[in-house]
């Protein structure tokens, strides 16, 4: 997790992968605070497309939510 806005803004990005593709999505504040767990379904709403350094991800906004729906 790194932090941004002098420390102030949390942010994570999460490797998501289903059977046949890998996507990067950015999570912020309490969203990246959250603790996730390589191999965990984890739920997030509210991702729009965000193209950053040429490379196409997903990112969040204040409304999205994340939650782990299935531990491992």
């Amino acid at each position: 997790m790194k932090y941004r806005q002098n420390g102030a803004l949390a942010v994570k990005a999460l490797l998501l992968k289903d059977q046949e593709k890998t996507a990067k999505v950015c999570l912020f504040g309490r969203n990246a605070e959250t603790p996730y767990s390589k191999g965990e379904t984890v739920k997030i709403t509210a991702v729009y497309p965000k193209k950053y350094m040429d490379t196409l991800q997903l990112t969040t906004s204040p409304a999205s939510t994340c939650e782990v729906i299935k531990k491992i």
